[in-house]
């Protein structure tokens, strides 16, 4: 009988490795993929556009080495079909391109040429679908998709399907995510979604659907996914949450849509939610809200007035807190916030905070929350006082502070100047006064300084020259003039200036056209006299100039048609002559507004035409005593930019402004 055993046992470990050894050859490598899938993949390239090669690795036997394809270690069935674009759009890039476009997406997008090919019905084992990011032309969504029995996830978002979401895909009954996000920014085609095709979903635990335009309500076959963990279906227009009772959410956001009332009452029960975003929608109560588990929290853009909910002050893992742009008032705001020493971002912007509330904010005496507070916007509130000195409590992790559109006075405490974290500062559009702090150049990290609107005097100090990191620097709009502002070779990642609205008087330096990473120069409202430096055509990367409301004079450098980046240009109101220059760019900005109140200028956009020069008459200045003097006899009553390059590579560069 042991025997028997013994070889009944010596037969199953023999089954066994045999199993095993089906899914490899002889020389230990894995099968390749089944031929007929094999083809199939290769029918499914052949109708795409593939403008960057990313299947080029599609070739071989085995299409299990193909890039984006994934199989089964033992029997080589294809399960794993991931195609997602690996650049998706990316807004940054989209802003900084002169044509508002994202070469890098759109180029590695698979472009569909007519109908998906059936032929992926070969891949009956696949699990795993990802085609997001690319650009299927409009098509709808194939009816067959909805055939693959074994699929669990399942994302076609932002890949421009188009027409009706098949009620197919109700068959997909083991999917555990599916994502049909789109986006408003590529005009995508709608894609409204029967809600008789969400019924059979019972086992989702992912479901996205936003930035669709679905409207009405929320579809009630959402209340059967009792499995649910994520809910996303913000950029929509739905009008009604009420179907809302899924207690096992993590995440739910219904921002941007018409949801309005009281904030649904089901929400109380989703004791498991970590992320809650209500923002952009028409709420006007926020009485429910006890979510202890709470991290996000986002109510901005809705009609919260009163106090803030006395309910957050018990959500201490709260790492974001967005209560911008509601009625929200302060009167028990120091209770509410006290607690919360995990915060990284506190955003109470375009609310009626008023008085010196700010000035007795809670204490940062917590060395948690001293670590952890990243970013603290306060702007377009109606917050008085000064500027207070607790903030260098906040010098080890603060690296954005908004307080602009408030009416702070004084001036700019030290104190500021202690925040070494900090990259981005906008105390602009208040009433803050005096020079700004010489120390303002040991914020080493500055990226973004907004002084404008307010009324700051004196000069610019020459320690912003030491902020190696700023690209963006406006102190338009106030009363700044004289002694120098030096810019080294370290601020070579200089792209927007604005000096407008200001008393600086004197000439535009010839030396400022070397700066040539520029994308934005505005020195208008000032007192700048002379012409325009010739050389303005090397600025090339400028896609706005705007010199208007100086006493600027002489011709229009023929250099300025090379701008071919522009494309805003002001040079109204000055005292410009002759013809305006023609091509390339300039082509195109014909409004005459461009060139208003220089009644000298001729030559299209305007009406006025150029009459032909005519020969010059030699005239000799010293035999009338003239030399080369202001008409009061001074040389240097006036403020001089000077801009001096280190060498003729340099990038950097240095603008002195002097005053007699």
């Amino acid at each position: 009988m042991a025997f028997l055993k013994s070889i009944i046992l010596v037969f199953i470990v023999f089954c066994f490795i045999e199993t095993i050894q089906l899914g490899w050859n002889v020389d230990g490598a894995r099968l390749n993929c089944p031929q007929n899938e094999r083809n199939a993949l290769l029918s499914f390239k052949q109708g795409l556009i593939d403008q960057t090669n990313r299947l080029s690795s599609w070739v071989g036997q085995d299409c299990c080495k193909w890039k984006g394809v994934s199989c089964d270690n033992f029997t080589g069935h294809v399960v794993k079909l991931d195609l997602r674009n690996p650049f998706p759009f990316d807004v940054d890039r989209f802003l900084d391109s002169f044509s508002r476009s994202d070469k890098t997406y759109s180029e590695a997008c698979l472009v569909a040429v007519g109908e998906v090919n059936s032929s992926l019905l070969e891949l009956k084992h696949l699990n795993y679908l990802d085609l997001s990011w690319n650009n299927f032309s409009g098509i709808a969504i194939p009816k067959f998709f909805g055939l693959f029995h074994e699929l669990t996830y399942l994302n076609l978002s932002t890949a421009w399907f188009g027409g009706i979401v098949p009620h197919h895909l109700g068959n997909l009954s083991t999917l555990h995510s599916l994502d049909l996000t789109t986006h408003d920014i590529f005009l995508f085609k709608n894609i409204p979604l029967f809600h008789s095709t969400l019924k059979n979903f019972t086992s989702l635990t992912i479901l996205d659907l936003s930035y669709n335009k679905f409207q009405g309500p929320i579809p009630s076959a959402i209340r059967n996914m009792t499995s649910l963990k994520v809910l996303q279906l913000s950029g929509n227009s739905f009008n009604n949450s009420s179907v809302l009772d899924l207690t096992s959410l993590t995440i739910l956001d219904l921002s941007w849509n018409y949801l309005q009332g009281p904030i649904p009452s089901a929400i109380r029960n989703m004791t498991s939610l970590i992320v809650l975003q209500l923002s952009h929608n028409s709420f006007n109560n926020s009485s429910v809200l006890d979510l202890t588990s709470l991290t996000i929290l986002d109510l901005s853009w809705n009609y919260l007035q009163g106090p803030i909910p006395s309910a957050i002050r018990n959500m201490t893992s709260l790492k974001v807190l967005q209560l911008s742009d509601n009625w929200f008032n302060n009167s028990l705001v120091l209770d509410e916030l006290k607690n919360l020493y995990t915060l990284e971002v506190l955003d109470l912007s375009s609310n009626k905070f008023a008085g010196k509330m700010f000035e007795r904010f809670p204490n940062f005496s917590s060395p948690s929350l001293r670590d952890n507070l990243e970013t603290l916007i306060l702007s377009r509130n109606r917050l008085t006082g000064y500027l207070p000195n607790w903030l260098y409590q906040l010098k080890s992790s603060l690296k954005f502070l908004d307080l602009s559109g408030n009416s702070f006075e004084g001036r700019i405490p030290t104190s500021l100047t202690k925040l070494f974290a900090l990259q981005v500062l906008d105390l602009s559009h208040n009433q803050l006064s005096g020079e700004i702090p010489m120390s303002f150049g040991t914020l080493s990290n500055l990226k973004n300084l907004v002084l404008s609107y307010n009324q700051f005097n004196g000069t610019i100090p020459t320690s912003l020259g030491q902020l190696s990191h700023l690209t963006y620097l406006s102190l338009d709009a106030n009363n700044f003039h004289g002694r120098e502002l030096e810019y080294t070779n370290n601020l070579r990642f200089v792209t927007n200036l604005d000096l407008s609205n200001n008393i600086f008087i004197g000439q535009i330096p010839k030396q400022l056209t070397n700066l040539s990473g520029l994308n934005s120069l505005n020195l208008s409202r000032n007192h700048l006299k002379g012409s325009i430096p010739k050389k303005i055509g090397q600025m090339r990367s400028l896609e706005s100039l705007d010199l208007s409301y100086n006493h600027l004079s002489g011709t229009i450098p023929q250099s300025i048609s090379a701008l071919t980046l522009v494309s805003y240009l002001n040079l109204s109101n000055n005292n410009l002559s002759g013809p305006i220059p023609s091509g390339n760019q300039l082509q195109t900005l014909n409004d005459t507004s461009i060139y208003d109140g220089n009644n000298e200028l001729c030559g299209l956009p305007l009406e006025k035409k150029c009459i032909p020069p005519q020969t010059p008459t030699y005239v000799d200045r010293k035999s009338k005593g003239e030399d080369k003097r202001d008409g009061d006899g001074r040389i240097g009553g006036m403020l001089i930019f000077s801009l001096l390059i280190a060498s003729s590579l340099a990038t950097g560069w240095f603008i002195q402004l002097l005053e007699e």
